[in-house]
C-alpha cells in the first residue's frame, strides 16, 4: 500500500475459511482426479478484525516532543522557537506521521483539557508533505 487510506469498507470484523486442496494441478487431458486435484477441505471458520491504526495511534507516546519553559530575552518582544511534530504510535511503526494516516491536526491545550488561549502566547502548525510535521 503507498499513501495515506482513504478507503475504509475494509475496516471490521471477517470470517474467513482457509481451503486446502490435495494434488499438484495438471491440466493435461490424461491427468488424475479434475485437472490433477483431489478432493478439498475446509478450515473451521476464523474471525479476523481489522482495525485502523490511525485511529487507535497514541500520540506522543514515547514523549518526543518536550516544550521546555519559555522565555523571551530582555529588549526582544517575539521569540521563535522550531519543534520537531509529536510521534504518534502508527507513524512509529509504520511510517513518517504523513506516509499512513495522512496530515494530523494538532491542538494546544491547557491541563484541564481546554483550549490553550493567551495573549501573548501563537503558533502555527505547518504541515510537510509526505514529512513529519512541523511546529514553529
Amino acid at each position: 500500500m503507498l499513501g495515506a487510506v482513504q478507503d475504509f469498507s475494509w475496516l471490521g470484523t471477517h470470517q474467513i475459511l482457509i481451503k486446502s486442496t490435495n494434488g499438484v494441478l495438471n491440466v493435461a487431458a490424461d491427468a488424475r482426479g479434475e485437472d490433477g486435484l483431489y478432493r478439498s477441505v475446509l478450515s473451521d471458520p476464523i474471525m479476523i478484525t481489522i482495525i485502523n491504526p490511525c485511529l487507535t495511534s497514541v500520540v506522543n507516546g514515547d514523549e518526543g516532543i518536550v516544550i521546555e519553559n519559555l522565555s523571551v530575552k530582555i529588549n526582544k518582544s517575539v521569540l521563535n522557537v522550531n519543534y520537531t511534530g509529536p510521534t504518534d504510535s502508527a507513524s512509529v511503526t509504520y511510517g513518517n506521521g504523513y506516509d499512513r494516516c495522512g496530515n494530523l491536526t494538532y491542538s494546544w491545550l491547557n491541563l484541564t483539557s481546554l483550549p490553550f488561549e493567551n495573549e501573548y502566547f501563537s503558533y502555527n502548525s505547518t504541515v510537510i508533505d509526505r514529512q513529519a510535521d512541523t511546529f514553529w
